[in-house]
């Protein structure tokens, strides 16, 4: 294949996307530079590892931006209303999950080798583990001001980060049309449902 004078970035996540989806995880870098047409040395100079290449072509390279959300009520002091909070995380997490399952689903459905957790080593979190800390420590952080009450922040957080992915995909399934229940009732009572569990005095 002759090799374009030039070639962007998205051209080659657009190759990268292609070569994963069809071969999984173990896809080398030498297969993705064939689809698109450059050297392995044009990737890695943009991509300097397979890992960062894999993230940017599944739209993961700056991480969930609910992440980002989370981090900001964590470091503010006025944190503002527990509801408003934890309904503002809700809608960013299935917005990144509504983004998320259809990726990782057409990545597992190559059936070859391992799932989306072999690119990552002891080194690199995946996205999940960092969204997960980061809801913790936000939960970690009320509890200090004394807003709720938690024995076990992480359980609390797998409760909460669990039932949105499920709603996503029951979403993505066609699950939710056999069983509806309108994403704003959903958000809504999955956050007055844990409120209610953690802060008795305003239940």
């Amino acid at each position: 294949m002759a090799r374009p004078s030039t070639i962007t970035d998205e051209q080659i996540l657009d190759a990268a996307r292609e070569v994963f989806f069809r071969e999984g995880i173990q896809a080398t870098t030498a297969e993705i530079a064939q689809v698109a047409g450059v050297s392995e040395g044009t990737i890695f100079r943009r991509f300097p590892t397979k890992h960062e290449l894999f993230l940017a072509a599944m739209g993961l390279e700056s991480g969930p931006g609910w992440i980002a959300t989370v981090e900001r009520l964590v470091a503010s002091e006025e944190r503002g209303d527990l509801r408003e909070n934890l309904t503002l995380i809700a809608e960013e997490m299935l917005d990144f999950f509504n983004q998320l399952i259809p990726k990782m689903n057409m990545l597992m459905s190559c059936g070859k080798g391992a799932g989306p957790a072999a690119m990552f080593d002891s080194d690199v979190q995946p996205p999940p583990i960092l969204g997960l800390k980061a809801l913790m420590k936000y939960l970690m952080a009320e509890q200090g001001a004394g807003r709720i009450e938690v024995s076990d922040p992480e359980i609390l957080a797998r409760m909460f980060m669990g039932s949105l992915h499920h709603y996503a995909f029951w979403e993505f399934c066609g699950l939710n049309r056999m069983l509806p229940m309108p994403r704003p009732t959903f958000v809504r009572c999955v956050v007055d449902t844990l409120v209610r569990s953690v802060t008795p005095a305003l239940s």
